[in-house]
């Protein structure tokens, strides 16, 4: 006896629409809760494996702007919220999800009637806001996800692609159309450039970052040269001499208080020299850290240079009592960052110095830190 065919329990996508179609955007408290909780619902798809919505999912919505089936719509067109609740008739009747959604810069604009110079957004940058709905189950296109960018750390900076959502941790209060500053740090607000203007990603202009202790800013290279008073903020010397003082810029000490790296390590092997390690190594350590401008990506190169100059430091460093013990972790480790580096280079987010003293470049510039004046 042949096999009957099961029947398919989900909510069929809706087909491919010339207008947009009216929507049922409004449930009554009553209905809602007199709802059957649902643990998942699931969106059937003819074109690549159904999509299946939980409870803590954040998901792309269809905006009543765009009609639902369009075919591939652009990301920055979607509305995105995070799924708070599931409610149906059954689990594939009458379906209803709570939703918690996120403002894109535009919508916070829109929403204030306004735009305040001190906020800038990226066209997929959000803000998790404090307005809460319930949509029909029909409205939901795919899941996706927000990734945190922690601007305020020096380091623990994940790769985000640019064709991936991304949050600065704002929160946006549609009461009174304020914003939060980063909530991953509340004792220590973002420190903004000299124009008073936050960092925006797709901005024409690259941030430069002095990672120093007491510094940790981030400057549009623009008002770095533009020499706004006391500027500008530049030294007097080649690129390759720029590359070799930015190796005494880090965040663990001032750079007044490091010793000299040598280019040479101890005859009797105790200490080693820059010449005595992995070039590749040393060159990334001599970056510039930056961001933005649509070539650097939206975090830039700053975790990676960063982590650079510390092992160049700490495999050099002849005053670490622990170095004849630590030598061959350091170099292990080495050995990874230096794997990281090159999947960083196949994402295209550094610039190479060069090494010699005749090494120039029309793009580079000998930047220096307002703050503590050192090379940036």
């Amino acid at each position: 006896m042949p096999r009957r065919a099961r029947p398919r329990l989900t909510l069929p996508r809706k087909k491919k629409s010339q207008n947009p179609q009216p929507r049922r955007m409004e449930i009554s408290d009553q209905k809602w809760n007199a709802l059957n909780e649902l643990p998942h619902c699931t969106l059937a798809n003819d074109r690549y494996d159904d999509v299946i919505f939980t409870e803590d999912n954040t998901a792309l919505v269809w905006p009543d702007t765009l009609a639902l089936g369009v075919e591939s719509p652009p990301l920055e067109d979607l509305w995105v919220a995070n799924i708070i609740s599931i409610r149906g008739a059954s689990q594939f009747e009458d379906v209803w999800v709570q939703v918690q959604w996120w403002y894109s810069g535009k919508h916070i604009q829109d929403h204030r009637q306004m735009e305040d110079p001190k906020y800038s957004f990226g066209s997929l940058e959000l803000c998790l806001s404090d307005h809460y709905t319930i949509i029909p189950f029909e409205c939901l296109y795919d899941k996706t996800e927000v990734l945190e960018y922690k601007e305020n750390e020096v380091t623990d900076h994940k790769y985000i692609d640019e064709n991936k959502f991304y949050t600065r941790s704002f929160l946006y209060h549609s009461s009174t159309k304020e914003l939060t500053p980063p909530l991953y740090h509340p004792d220590r607000p973002l420190k903004l450039c000299l124009c008073g203007k936050s960092y925006n990603p797709d901005g024409p202009d690259p941030m430069h970052f002095c990672p120093q202790p007491g510094c940790s800013t981030w400057y549009h290279a623009e008002c770095l040269v533009s020499g706004e008073a006391p500027g500008p903020y530049i030294l007097n010397c080649t690129p390759y001499e720029h590359g070799s003082q930015l190796l005494y810029s880090n965040p663990d000490f001032r750079s007044e208080e490091m010793e000299d790296i040598p280019d040479v390590g101890a005859m009797d092997g105790t200490t080693l020299g820059l010449n005595d390690l992995d070039q590749t190594l040393v060159v990334h350590a001599k970056q510039q850290i930056i961001k933005g401008a649509g070539i650097y990506g939206v975090v830039g190169n700053q975790e990676l240079v960063v982590e650079a100059r510390r092992w160049v430091y700490r495999l050099c460093s002849r005053d670490d009592p622990g170095y004849s013990e630590h030598q061959a972790l350091w170099l292990t480790e080495g050995v990874k960052l230096l794997d990281k580096i090159k999947l960083e280079e196949s994402q295209k987010l550094l610039t190479i110095v060069g090494h010699s003293d005749d090494a120039t470049s029309d793009s580079y510039i000998t930047l220096k830190c307002p703050k503590c004046a050192t090379a940036i």
